[in-house]
C-alpha cells in the first residue's frame, strides 16, 4: 500500500506524506480481506481519510517494486516452463496464438472447421465447441476473422476474444455480398461534394461508400444483437437486405454531413495556422493533433454513424478555442487542466484516440464523451448531446 501511494501523481501525492502514514491509516480501515478492485477500494479509503479526490486509476503499478509484482509461470500441457514475467497483458499477447491453435487442434479433431469462407456459405456458425481431454472439458468458440486475404472461420480459446473480432468478421462478408454503387453515385454528386470526400482521405466515391458501407452494416448488426454476433443465414441475410435496400440513399443524406466536416476542418486548420504567438505553440500543436484523430482513415466507420454528425462540433469547438485562447484573460490552461485528466485517465484504462476495432464499449462510450467534456470547456454555445464532466468521465472509467 505505500508503495501503491508513493506511485500517485506528484499534484496528489503531496497530500499524502509521509507515504507510510498514510498507508498504516488505510489498512487499519481497510477490511482484512477486501473484497472488489483493489486499487479503487483503496482510492475510496484514501478519498475518505484525506479529502483528496484519488480515483483508482491515479495509482500506477507499473512503478511497483519487481518483489512486490505477481509472477506468472506459462506452462505446456505437460508442466514444462514456457515463460515467466511479471507482465500478464504480455504474456498473454505473446501465447496468445499458440494457444488459440492448440485449443483449436485439440477441440475440431478431424471435423475442421477452421477454413476460409467466400461468403455465407453456412446455415449456422456453432455458437461453442466442447471436447473433453484427459478430464479437463476444452471449449473453443467460432470467430468469422477478417483477415488481409478475406475472412476466415477459426476457433477462440475465450468468448472475449470472439467478442473483439466477430462483428468485423460479419461486416466484410456484408460488404462482399453488396455491389459497391460508385459508378450512380458518383454520377449524381455535385464537384464541391466530391472534392469534400477528397479532402478527409478518401481516394474515391468508391472508397467512400465502402467506408459507409461497414458503418451501416454494424448499426444493423448491432439493432439485432448489440454484441454483434449474429451466427445464422437468415439474421446475416436480414442485415443484408437492409444495407443494399438502403445504401445509396443513405450515402446522399450523409454528404451535407461530410462537407461540414470538411469546411469546418478547413476552419479550424485555418485559425491554428494564423496565431504567431509562440506561446500557444504546446495549445496548437495538440489541436492539431486532435484534428487528426477527429479525421483519420475511414472516418465513417471508425466513428460510427451514431457519432459522425457531432464531428462538426468537435471541430468547431476547436477553432472556437483558438479564438479564445488569445483574447486577454483567457482561462484556457485552467479548462484545459480538467480536460486533460480525463484524457490521461482514459488513456491509463487502455483508450485510443482513435479507437481501436473491438475496444470495450465504456471505452467507446468515455472517448465521445471527452469529446462532448470539451465542447462543454470551450465552446459552450454549441451546446452538448449529454451532460458531461470530469466526474462523469471518472466514473464511467472506474
Amino acid at each position: 500500500v505505500t508503495e501503491l501511494i508513493r506511485s500517485l501523481p506528484k499534484q496528489v501525492r503531496k497530500f499524502l506524506v509521509p507515504a507510510n502514514d498514510w498507508a498504516r491509516k488505510a489498512l487499519e480501515v481497510l477490511p482484512e480481506v477486501p473484497n472488489g478492485q483493489l486499487l479503487e477500494l483503496l482510492a475510496k479509503t484514501l478519498r475518505e481519510l484525506s479529502g483528496v479526490p484519488i480515483q483508482g486509476g491515479d495509482f500506477d503499478p507499473s512503478k511497483l517494486p519487481t518483489s512486490l509484482k505477481m509472477t506468472y509461470r506459462i506452462v505446456d500441457a505437460k508442466g514444462k516452463q514456457l515463460a515467466l514475467g511479471n507482465d500478464l497483458a504480455q504474456l498473454k499477447a505473446q501465447f496468445q496464438d499458440k494457444a488459440r491453435g492448440e485449443v483449436a487442434t485439440l477441440v475440431q479433431g478431424s471435423n475442421q472447421l477452421e477454413r476460409k469462407v467466400s461468403g455465407w456459405d453456412f446455415d449456422e456458425l456453432p455458437k461453442v465447441i466442447e471436447s473433453s481431454h484427459s478430464g479437463s472439458v476444452l471449449r473453443a468458440f467460432p470467430t468469422l476473422l477478417p483477415t488481409p486475404s478475406g475472412v476466415e472461420i477459426k476457433l477462440f480459446a475465450t468468448e472475449s476474444e470472439r467478442r473483439k473480432h466477430h462483428i468485423y468478421g460479419v461486416i466484410e462478408l456484408v460488404r462482399q455480398a453488396i455491389k459497391n454503387p460508385a459508378d450512380y453515385v458518383k454520377d449524381h454528386l455535385k464537384q464541391e461534394e466530391k472534392l469534400a470526400l477528397s479532402s478527409l482521405g478518401y481516394q474515391s466515391v468508391k472508397d467512400y461508400l465502402q467506408d459507409l458501407l461497414g458503418a451501416f452494416a454494424e448499426q444493423e448488426i448491432r439493432k439485432l444483437e448489440p454484441s454483434g454476433l449474429l451466427f445464422s443465414r437468415s439474421e446475416f441475410d436480414s442485415v443484408r437486405e437492409v444495407v443494399e435496400a438502403g445504401l445509396i440513399e443513405l450515402s446522399f443524406d450523409l454528404m451535407p454531413t461530410m462537407m461540414k466536416i470538411a469546411s469546418s476542418a478547413a476552419t479550424a486548420q485555418k485559425e491554428i495556422s494564423a496565431v504567431k504567438n509562440f506561446d500557444f505553440l504546446a495549445v496548437l500543436n495538440s489541436e492539431k493533433e486532435h484534428i487528426a484523430q477527429l479525421i483519420p482513415k475511414n472516418l465513417i466507420f471508425v466513428s460510427s454513424l451514431a457519432r459522425i454528425r457531432r464531428i462538426p462540433v468537435y471541430l468547431e469547438a476547436i477553432a472556437m478555442r483558438i479564438r479564445k485562447l488569445q483574447e486577454p484573460g483567457s482561462k484556457d490552461s485552467q479548462l484545459w487542466f480538467e480536460v486533460a485528466e480525463a484524457i490521461r485517465l482514459f488513456n491509463s484504462k487502455g483508450g485510443t484516440m482513435p479507437l481501436q476495432s473491438g475496444s470495450a464499449e465504456h471505452l467507446v462510450q468515455a472517448r465521445w464523451l471527452i469529446e462532448e467534456f470539451r465542447v462543454s470547456q470551450f465552446a459552450q454555445s454549441l451546446g452538448t448531446s449529454e451532460p458531461v464532466s470530469l466526474k462523469r468521465v471518472q466514473k464511467l472509467l472506474a
